[in-house]
């Protein structure tokens, strides 16, 4: 999963408590992250390293 995909499902999880409908979200939360910085930016970044990491031990793993 990519930083913002990981960054979008968290933050439509707290919006949908609005009864806000899930394009409307993706929306409101795209326009959101693009005003992060980088640093605000980083948790999410080091989970889609995990989650990448993650992913490639997965795969190996059934390659073997």
């Amino acid at each position: 999963m990519t930083s913002y995909f990981i960054y979008n499902l968290e933050q439509c999880k707290l919006l949908k408590s609005d009864d806000i409908k899930y394009k409307d979200c993706f929306k409101l939360v795209g326009e959101q992250w693009k005003t992060l910085t980088d640093e605000q930016k980083i948790p999410y970044n080091e989970l889609a390293e995990k989650d990448k990491a993650r992913y490639l031990d997965e795969t190996k793993q059934l390659q073997d």
